[in-house]
Formats: structure tokens, sequence, C-alpha cells
């Protein structure tokens, strides 16, 4: 069963166990237990002997199985005390069976009756009322179980439309202070360049602040926002060759926004060196026929790192992100060399063009 699939599937579970067609279920329910009893009401079946015990049958049946399902069940069960459940749930069952056993039979039938008699009739009451106290039960766990799946899939789009939110709306300040600082510094030296440091500084806020505010972004929009980022970190940088390389066609493909972007930050923070030392940065994605995203990025690593300031949403939750996003649909490696650090990520595009 693919997760699409399965989503559908609690989505309309979740719909069928709506609270307002509660009684519904339990109307019917109760007409599944009692069917042989309403098919001879309506003449379907033969007529049964004694038919004014149904209401008393029915009122000791409802209380034994309300009992279990919303007292026994959540008392024990649900907070992992199964013997206990199993053991009051026997007695209220054991004490079911004697009332409708007795309910049934006369005084006279229990004493003409022979004993194999009673104590088969007995046997199948107590199987009766098992199994349709076992039914409502399964119901029960099974209704918490999807309602369960479902509040803790909707936290968990909840907390990443949160971090999604956060991450979109996060202008580093120190990557902004320093990018107007170098600009400004620029701007004696070249004010041409300086100009155009301006613009990609815009663009990169422009759109941060006004093109993410959906779940997907195109593909080629996330790529531009990257090489303006790179742009501006170069000019901090410049003892770090960048190697920036698109193949295929990325028209039309759509991704979540800022999926990429942590990994070039962490590859930038750790190929700094603390000796001006050579580093570099290269980064690939590779479009196959609008149904694959490979995306590369490896840096160097200096034998003098340069300690930097902590920025970003971090690693760690960019994976919980893949998954959340792209469960089964994305494959992630990371190489950790002793010269080189690499990622490689493999996704899956949201949609493409028609």
């Amino acid at each position: 069963m693919t997760d699409t699939t399965s989503i559908s599937l609690r989505k309309a579970v979740g719909w069928m166990f709506n609270s307002r067609l509660r009684w519904v279920y339990h109307v019917l329910f109760w007409m599944f237990i009692y069917s042989d009893e309403l098919l001879s009401f309506v003449g379907i079946t033969e007529e049964m002997e004694d038919i004014w015990t149904i209401p008393f049958s029915l009122i000791v049946d409802m209380i034994v199985v309300y009992a279990v399902i919303y007292i026994l069940l959540p008392l024990f069960l649900l907070v992992g005390k199964i013997g206990k459940f199993i053991f009051f749930s026997l007695f209220l069952i054991l004490l079911n069976t004697s009332i409708l056993f007795l309910l049934w039979n006369s005084l006279e039938v229990l004493q003409e009756e022979p004993f194999t008699i009673l104590a088969t009739m007995f046997l199948s009451i107590f199987v009766h009322s098992g199994l349709m106290v076992g039914f409502a039960t399964g119901i029960k766990v099974f209704k918490n179980y999807i309602l369960q799946e479902n509040r803790m899939k909707k936290l968990e789009t909840e907390n990443l439309k949160t971090e999604l939110v956060y991450l979109k709306n996060q202008i580093n300040p120190h990557f902004l202070f320093n990018s107007l600082n170098n600009i400004y510094v620029l701007n004696r030296k070249d004010p041409k360049m300086a100009s155009e440091s301006i613009l990609l500084l815009s663009d990169l806020l422009r759109y941060q602040l006004y093109e993410c505010n959906h779940d997907e972004v195109l593909l080629s929009g996330e790529i531009e926002n990257l090489k303006n980022f790179l742009g501006l970190e170069q000019l901090r940088s410049e003892n770090r060759e960048l190697i920036f390389d698109v193949k295929g066609n990325a028209a039309g493909c759509k991704i979540a926004p800022y999926i990429f972007l942590p990994f070039v930050e962490n590859a930038i923070k750790h190929s700094n060196s603390s000796n001006n030392e050579k580093g570099y940065l290269k980064i690939n994605f590779d479009v196959k026929n609008n149904e694959k995203i490979l995306f590369t990025i490896e840096n160097s690593k200096p034998e003098f790192p340069l300690i930097t300031e902590t920025g970003g949403i971090g690693l760690s939750n960019v994976q919980r992100r893949l998954e959340l996003v792209y469960p089964n649909q994305h494959m992630l490696e990371i190489e950790n060399s002793e010269k080189y650090y690499k990622v490689i990520l493999s996704i899956q595009p949201i949609n493409t063009a028609s």
C-alpha cells in the first residue's frame, strides 16, 4: 500500500468515525447483534418464543458492552494493563451470560433439563457475549487507532508548517549584516559590482518574503535563489572556488521550498578556512526527464577550519522535513571523508508541467 493510498484510507475512515455519525453506527451495531430477532419481527424467520425478554437482553448487553469500551478500555487496555482488562472483561461477559441464561430459562426448565443441555446453552450464550464484546472492543480500538493516527499526522503537518514558515521568514542577521557591510566596502572599490550585489540581495529577500508562500515552488526559482545566495557569499570568501552546474530541463518541476539551502549553508560554513586556504564548493543539479531531481553538493574540508556561528535549521531538521514531505520519494546519502564532505539527494518532483 502506497503512502498516498494510506493517507486516503485514513481520511475515509476518519470521516466514517465522525462524532456526528456516532449514533448511526451504534444503531447499526445493535441491529447487527440482534439481526435474528429483527428478522423474526418482520416474519422472515420463525417467530421467537419469550419475545418479551428481548428488551431486557438488549439493556443487559448494552450495559456490558459500554462498560467494556468506555470504562475498561481506557482504564486498562489503552494504558497497557492488558491482564486487568482481560480479567474484568471476562468477569462482565460471565455476568452477562449468567443474567441472560436466567432470563431466558424459567426455574422449571432449569430443574428439568439435563445438565449437558444447560451447560451447552450456557456456553453458547457465553461465546455469543464474548464475540459481541470482542467485536465492539475491536471497533473501538480500531477507531482510536485511526483517530490517533490522524491526530499525529495533523500534528506532524502543523509542526512541519511551523518549521517551514520559520525557514521561509528566516533572514540570518549575520548573513544580512555581512552582506550589507561587504556591499558598503565594495561600493568604494567597484560601485558597479556593488550595485549588482544590491540587486542580488534584493532578489534574495524578495524570494524569501513573497515567492515562497506555497507548499511548492518552481525548481528554477529555487536554483536562482541559491545562485543569489552564493553570489553574496562570494563577496566575503574569495578563496573558495565555486562550481555550479545544472543539467536537464528544470522547467515545470516543483519542489518544497528551501530543501537545498540548508545543505548549501552547511557546506559554506564547513569549507571556510582560518588561514586563507584555497577551498572549493561544487553544486550540481541533474533533472532526469522531469521524474527525478538529483542534487549533489561537495565542499572541501580545510586543514584549519574557521569557527563560525551556527545558522539555518540544521541538517537533522531538513532530514525530518524530507521524511514528512517526500516519504518514500527521496534518497539521501552523505559522505564525510577527511578531505571533503558530500551530500547526494535524490527527490521525485511534486509535480511537473503538463
